[in-house]
């Protein structure tokens, strides 16, 4: 799969029909063929056999794990296919997505839909090249259009 092009939604619906093909690709990008243990780092694991298909257990700590482990899809009940069609539809919506309309698109509940898609705060999450957090938060009057002047609307904001 090329990562530059859009695929339809016809093509995302042939490439992940299911669950499990959805497992595969999320193990694919996750790992590259080469399981590691997320709990110790180790690469001694045996993979579980039987209706445990997707399961591992590390030969060093001896934690069993699979793909969500440590991520944010870990104590999801939602299908790795409805998390996946889920981050499709919002990449792919050109003004955004309402969690009623993703819930009613994945077929959960609108409770759901949201915590889908966790947003981080930006107090939290480093610029992706320089690796730097990103400046605190201001409080006070801003500009809300590109420039300062006495007829542009003022728009207060907080750090909340």
């Amino acid at each position: 799969m090329n990562d530059n092009l859009t695929i339809s939604t016809f093509e995302f619906f042939q490439m992940f029909p299911d669950a499990e093909s959805a497992r595969l690709y999320f193990e694919q990008r996750r790992w590259d063929g080469h399981v590691v243990c997320p709990h110790c780092g180790s690469d001694q694991i045996s993979a579980r056999t039987g209706k445990r298909l997707g399961y591992y257990r590390c030969g060093s700590c001896k934690e069993e794990f699979t793909v969500r482990t440590k991520t944010i899809f870990e104590r999801s009940h939602v299908p790795l296919n409805k998390w996946l069609l889920a981050m499709y539809l919002v990449v792919t919506a050109r003004k955004g997505i309402s969690s009623l309309q993703l819930s009613k698109e994945i077929s959960v509940t609108q409770k759901t839909a949201p915590s889908s898609l966790p947003v981080p705060n930006p107090r939290h999450v480093a610029h992706p090249r320089t690796g730097t957090p990103y400046p605190p938060c201001r409080s006070g009057e801003v500009p809300a259009g590109s420039s300062w002047s006495s007829a542009e609307p003022r728009v207060r904001l907080g750090c909340g």
